[in-house]
């Protein structure tokens, strides 16, 4: 009896294994097998010939840069014939690379299932020695393969050509030197006060290209001409509110100014000012008690503050400004030969003329008055359109203006007791009533 169940258990035992081993093979495709043509070749040159023989499996991948560098490339492999199948691959890489195929399958349980074959080895180099492209910053020259020199201008804008880092692209795994020393991009600095030759050495060293490089630096701006002005008020009665600037370059004089006041009512108004400004180079800056102005918070209670202003070229071109927190000037615009009269409406520094739909904008005539603040006399008006470009034209009571477009009306006043002159702006704009 235990003779017969002993029996009955191998026999139990043999099947389960059999099973086990059939639902395996269901379930892992046998591994695949890959071989190339050649074990070595160029980078962009060589056609490599891989032969990959056909399994039960999904899919079938080759990964000719291996797993680790699958991010290069990888090849669905899906013709075969006679259970094999012809893979060509060309690489844009170079080193030596792992090879190996992947076969997929899908399991019983809705899951994957990879194999992985046997590695071969494949060393991939380069005969190419190329300087692609070649610059610093954002000024970058793109060289073509038959070029053997580089001409590079920089703006002048604290470039200093003695130890000056240059960006450069060269053919890949590539050495670069310099009289024998190994350069870096964007890290060795080179005295280009002369033309450099630049040497380039292929990945394989069988080719080397030399480049004459010369850079050329232009000449600083000389420009530091202000172009606006404003400050933003900081008191806590005030803050946010923000304040134009008139801008004399001739004279070095700037006033900031706010609307009609009395010198009691402007007293403190001043006290904080944060200031914004913009010049004409985009180079040049501005700097008060040798630091930049631009954000700082000055008090203009003690007239006048004392600007500096640089141009690129800081260390020779600059000048002094003064600059003046004062009163505005009040403007009042009436219109002529309207029936009805247009509708006038002043906000700060901003006038609105509310004219019946139709009215010929482009030939409007107006009347102007001006309330002046204390120990100020009128010395003129002047328009200017809104187009970029666009000149300063005297005006006078009468004048045809053409409001087409927004018009910048100009009241400038000399103050007697700092004998200087500013102008205050005032925005107008003409709108069609229905």
């Amino acid at each position: 009896m235990i003779r017969k169940f002993t029996t009955y258990l191998l026999v139990c035992t043999v099947l389960f294994v059999l099973t086990r081993c059939n639902e395996d093979e269901a379930e892992s495709p046998p591994k695949s097998s890959v071989t190339v043509d050649s074990p070595e070749g160029m980078a962009f040159e060589t056609v490599f010939t891989f032969e990959i023989d056909q399994v039960n499996a999904d899919n079938i991948t080759l990964y000719p840069y291996g797993r680790a560098k699958a991010s290069w490339g990888t090849v669905p492999v899906t013709a075969f014939e006679d259970g094999v199948a012809m893979v060509e691959f060309t690489y844009t890489h170079v080193g030596v690379f792992d090879v190996v195929v992947v076969t997929n399958n899908h399991t019983d349980d809705g899951n994957f299932k990879n194999t992985v074959s046997e590695s071969i080895s494949v060393d991939v180099t380069s005969d190419r020695a190329n300087l692609e492209s070649f610059g610093f910053g954002s000024v970058i020259e793109e060289l073509d393969e038959d070029a053997t020199s580089v001409e590079v201008t920089v703006p002048y804008n604290g470039f200093v050509a003695t130890k000056a880092k240059a960006t450069y692209v060269t053919s890949e795994f590539a050495t670069v030197t310099v009289n024998g020393v190994e350069q870096t991009s964007e890290t060795t600095e080179v005295d280009f006060t002369n033309p450099v030759v630049y040497r380039i050495t292929s990945h394989d060293g069988s080719t080397t290209k030399e480049y004459e490089v010369t850079v050329n630096v232009t000449a600083p701006e000389q420009n530091y001409d202000i172009k606006t002005f404003t400050g933003t008020l900081q008191s806590e009665d005030r803050e946010g509110r923000t304040v134009l600037g008139s801008v004399d370059n001739d004279n070095k004089i700037i006033v900031l100014y706010d609307t009609l006041g009395t010198p009691e009512e402007y007293e403190n108004y001043f006290e904080e000012v944060e200031i914004g400004y913009e010049q004409f180079s985009e180079f040049a800056f501005i700097n008060y008690q040798d630091k930049r102005l631009a954000g700082q918070k000055l008090n203009f209670s003690t007239e006048p503050t004392e600007i500096t202003a640089y141009s690129q070229d800081s260390l020779n071109v600059f000048s002094e400004y003064r600059v003046y927190a004062l009163s505005g000037v009040e403007l009042h615009l009436t219109s002529l030969d309207l029936v009805p009269q247009a509708i006038v409406t002043r906000e700060d520094f901003n006038i609105t003329i509310g004219v019946l739909e139709g009215t010929n904008l482009g030939a409007l005539r107006l009347e102007a008055d001006v309330v002046l603040p204390p120990n100020t006399t009128l010395v003129g008006m002047s328009t200017r359109q809104s187009d970029e470009g666009a000149v300063n034209v005297p005006f006078d009571d009468g004048d045809a203006i053409d409001f087409t477009d927004d018009v910048a009306f100009n009241v400038t006043v000399h103050n007697s007791v700092l004998d200087i002159d500013y102008t205050v702006t005032y925005t107008v704009t003409v709108e069609e009533l229905k």
